[in-house]
């Protein structure tokens, strides 16, 4: 990947999203496991050989969850009971076994919960029993690190009866418990594992919108649309107030038990729409506000609820609020592609995607003259990616391009590669190791499996690349050279151009050394046996080998010998043994013809054998010796586009005095979240001009003292903004209304 790198303004931006998870039981259907709102409250009766000293923890237990605001889900404890087992009784059993009644001696189950359901009328919970192996745990209810605390496990095993199944996936991966879906996160209530001496003692966010979504106090739902089309939204966001919180439950997923089916929930700080641009949504409190937002659009108003107090069970409240939102104005973002080493045109495809929200994206390829253009919302950041067929590299992006109020015109120039990565079907695993080092050194090239192309390669096709071209080629093999006498035949032009080669691979020169001159000529040397030796070492002062020493296993390395044939001069790069003692056992070398202008070297082993270290400075030093760069293929860019406001600011409103609206201005130069509101003398809040995220630019805001039955006298504009790069801008200005 090449990052085009321009001069902009950095930002660092957040969008807040699904937070984490839950999971509910459900039948196959998804229909909740559920107790219906006439079998509340849930009374559980404990055994009548129940310790006293428990009560007050286990009452503890029971009023955790009966606090949950957003649920309507209630506990209560009822008198004692003789049943010792998970029985069909009609009795809500919580029950300490300390005679192996229901668990097998040496278990490693500290508690379960068992459920019964019904179908009369629907499918539903009926019926559920708490059973603790306290023979096997012992209960502690004074924090102990090496029992099983008692608030924590029941906290647990009654949010099973509410109908919540474990976090993360238990009983599948896991293979411990009753399996679960969603995130693993240990430290949740409702995780599928607990250590002796852990305390949870209270609930986490994800429980309690679990409970929140099986039995919701407060509902909202409603739609949104485009004002000027009437479509839906999709992926809009409602945008809650902090502490608020809401709870979406996913579709039914398949589970291991015939009978269940689980869904798992996301609980949102910011909630988006559906496909259709519909919400659905459980909240948390009572009070909040919230807003719509959606990039591209005008943010809806703030609209601020205040549920009644919740009074029996399944009396949820509801609210629905159906939402239209005006797009804002749209700039073309245009412009041209062309081939620095020809001047021609190309037309890879381009992708515009705002740097907020990767679903925020456009793509196209460009037209047979080079040209594009998109048309996007103004004033925000986008990233722009180029994917190109050969001879370019295949990726480039131009990272958070600032898009103005204005049309915004980018000329982009790219030369071709210079370095051409070639191997076969025998390589393809080898090919890996190189691949993942030409990325870490940063080098642009292009990759080609001989075994995956069409069309082999040919001498037009690489007069394409940039000059020099450098090729890369893996070959080699324990019985074949993996190299057709067309390879040859293709490789002795290219280097006879003045262009350049590093080859790397197992008997390459045993099997080629008498055909054609690639090997004896070019590279200027002959096969002289093979070695075993599990080193490899470079020569001191050569600009490839010097300083290398590494370990390099395996035998059947050839051993090279100098050439009389050879077309250039031959430099030593690397020897087999184990000191300098070895230095007469050849494996690799360098070979140039400076008045002919081509490069080669060769390696008559694959180099990938030696230490990851070595390897990666083989690879770079031979690159930037045979190409004499860094290998960063270039791109000339022209952009043109009018500058945003370098500034906070907010202007005197216009007119002023006046009567009965009046004009604020304001800039912002960057993105931001922004209040924009209206004091009276008292400092009492009268108006919201704004509440929300806003892309950067100059805005005009009226207010209209009309519409609010406002009297004559003084009042203050104040503007708050929170920048998305950290940056800070607050300012209050007075105004006059005169009636």
């Amino acid at each position: 990947m090449k990052k085009i790198t321009l001069i902009q303004k950095s930002i660092i931006l957040f969008i807040a999203s699904a937070i984490i998870g839950f999971c509910i039981i459900t039948n196959p259907q998804g229909v909740y496991r559920s107790y219906w709102a006439e079998d509340l409250p849930f009374v559980i009766q404990m055994n009548v050989d129940t310790p006293e000293s428990y009560d007050e923890h286990i009452q503890y237990a029971l009023d955790t969850w009966n606090a949950v605001e957003g649920s309507y889900f209630e506990f209560v404890m009822g008198p004692r009971s003789t049943a010792n087992g998970a029985f069909a009784d009609g009795i809500n059993l919580l029950y300490f076994d300390n005679n192996y009644d229901n668990f097998t001696p040496g278990s490693n189950t500290i508690a379960f919960s068992s459920t019964r359901t019904s179908t009369v009328g629907g499918y539903h919970a009926i019926e559920s029993d708490y059973i603790y192996n306290a023979a096997g745990f012992p209960p502690a209810t004074d924090g102990s690190p090496n029992n099983m605390d008692l608030v924590t496990i029941t906290l647990h095993e009654i949010g099973h009866h509410m109908g919540l199944s474990h976090h993360g996936p238990a009983g599948n991966s896991n293979g411990a418990g009753s399996e679960g879906c969603g995130l693993n996160l240990p430290s949740q209530v409702m995780f599928w594992s607990v250590a002796p001496g852990s305390l949870k003692r209270n609930l986490f966010l994800h429980d309690e919108m679990g409970a929140v979504a099986i039995y919701p106090n407060f509902i909202i739902a409603g739609s949104i649309t485009d004002t000027e089309t009437g479509d839906p939204i999709e992926n809009a966001k409602l945008v809650f107030n902090e502490g608020t919180y809401a709870a979406y439950v996913g579709p039914v997923e398949s589970s291991l038990s015939s009978n269940r089916g689980l869904r798992p929930g996301e609980v949102y700080t910011e909630a988006p729409t559906l496909d259709d641009g519909s919400y659905f949504l459980a909240m948390n409190t009572a009070s909040f506000s919230f807003q719509v937002e959606k990039f591209g659009y005008e943010s809806s108003q703030v609209v601020n609820v205040n549920f009644d107090t919740p009074v029996g069970y399944g009396n949820t409240q509801d609210l629905t609020t159906d939402f239209e939102l005006a797009k804002t104005p749209r700039v073309n973002l245009s412009g041209t592609v062309t081939n620095t080493k020809t001047g021609e045109a190309v037309q890879p495809e381009i992708v515009v995607t705002w740097v907020g929200d990767e679903n925020e994206t456009q793509s196209l390829n460009a037209e047979a003259d080079g040209s594009f253009s998109f048309v996007v919302p103004q004033n925000a950041y986008y990233n722009v990616e180029f994917f190109f067929d050969p001879p370019f590299e295949p990726y480039y992006i131009i990272d958070s391009l600032l898009v103005g109020s204005t049309n915004t015109t980018i000329d982009l120039s790219f030369m071709p590669a210079n370095l051409l990565f070639v191997y076969g079907e025998t390589s393809e695993i080898t090919a890996f190791n190189y691949r993942k080092s030409f990325e870490n050194l940063g080098f642009g090239f292009v990759e080609w499996n001989t075994s995956e192309k069409e069309e082999d390669l040919n001498p037009e096709f690489l007069d394409e690349f940039a000059e020099p071209l450098t090729i890369f080629w893996i070959a080699g093999g324990d019985d074949s050279s993996n190299l057709t006498n067309d390879d040859i035949a293709l490789l002795e032009e290219h280097l006879s151009k003045g262009d350049r080669l590093i080859m790397v691979g197992k008997n390459i020169v045993e099997f080629e050394d008498s055909n054609g001159a690639l090997i004896p000529e070019y590279a200027g040397v002959r096969h002289a046996g093979n070695s075993s030796g599990v080193r490899i070492i470079g020569y001191a002062g050569d600009i490839i080998g010097d300083g290398i020493n590494s370990l390099m296993l395996g035998a059947g390395k050839d051993l090279l010998e100098i050439s009389d044939t050879r077309r250039g001069s031959v430099e030593k790069v690397l020897f087999y043994g184990s000191s300098a003692a070895d230095s007469a056992n050849l494996g690799a070398v360098r070979s140039q013809n400076e008045d002919e202008g081509w490069k080669f070297i060769l390696f008559s082993d694959a180099i990938e054998k030696a230490s990851a270290a070595v390897f990666d400075t083989l690879i770079s030093r031979s690159v930037k010796y045979a190409n004499s760069d860094d290998f960063v293929t270039s791109v000339e860019i022209d952009l043109r586009n009018e500058d945003l406001p370098n500034v906070y600011s907010i202007s005197q409103n216009y007119p002023n005095p006046f009567n009965p609206s009046t004009t604020i201005k304001f800039s912002l130069p960057v993105n931001a979240n922004v209040s924009l509101k209206i004091f009276n003398i008292l400092g009492e809040q009268v108006d919201v001009l704004k509440e929300g995220f806003m892309n950067a630019g100059t805005y005009e805001l009226r207010w209209n003292a009309v519409n609010n039955s406002i009297s004559s006298g003084i009042y203050f504009y104040r503007i708050e903004a929170n920048g998305i790069n950290g940056s800070n801008y607050s300012q209050t200005m007075k105004m006059i209304l005169l009636k």
